[in-house]
This record gives C-alpha cells, structure tokens and sequence, in this order.
C-alpha cells in the first residue's frame, strides 16, 4: 500500500529542514567467504558484510547552506523513522530569478 510522505519531519543538529524530498539508501558489501575446498568449477560463498553504510539524500528551501564536513544528529519522524549521527559529504545551494532559494544536501550516518 502506498503511504504519502506529507507529515515527514526532517531535523539535523536541532534545526528542523523544510525538506521537500529525501532518499534514503542503504548498502552493504558481499565479502568472498570461499575456501580452497571449493571444487573446480564450483560456486563462491558469498555473505553479507560487517555494516550496512545509510546515505541519506535531501533537498530544501533554506537560506543557509549546510556545510560539507558537519556532524551531529539526525532525526527523520513521520512515514519513515530513523536517527542517528550523519556527517554532511556534500551541499549545494541555488537561487534563481523568481524561485525559492533551494539547497541539496547528502549525510553519511555512521550510526
């Protein structure tokens, strides 16, 4: 079933983020568990890695730019919950002629 995202809340270091997206993408590495015993022509083992990496994407309507490098808390509440400790890996802020000015960001939680 479909679930609407209106009512999410988007909170880094204590400040709420008028987001007007978010994209969250986790991901994990596949570690080769093979051993010699494997028969010719036989199948790898494979098994999932020691940690799940989380990348969160967001764009907002902000005047301050988020700065690359800047740590502390995250909070995401509403149709989807999580929090944890991010590090900003990259931000963009834009203003245009007749536009909101609009930011992109991309966090790294590390826990």
């Amino acid at each position: 079933m479909a679930t609407s995202a209106q009512g999410l809340t988007f909170v880094f270091n204590g400040t709420t983020i008028s987001v007007t997206s978010v994209s969250v993408n986790d991901n994990t590495e596949l570690l080769d568990a093979t051993d010699l015993g494997v028969a010719q022509g036989g199948n790898r083992i494979y098994v999932n890695g020691f940690a799940v990496d989380r990348e969160v994407s967001i764009d907002y309507f902000n005047n301050d730019i988020l700065t690359a490098g800047e740590s502390g808390s995250l909070s995401i509440s509403g149709p989807v919950s999580f929090s944890g400790t991010a590090t900003i890996n990259s931000s963009t802020l834009s203003a245009s002629v007749g536009d909101l000015v609009r930011g992109t960001a991309t966090f790294r939680v590390v826990s």
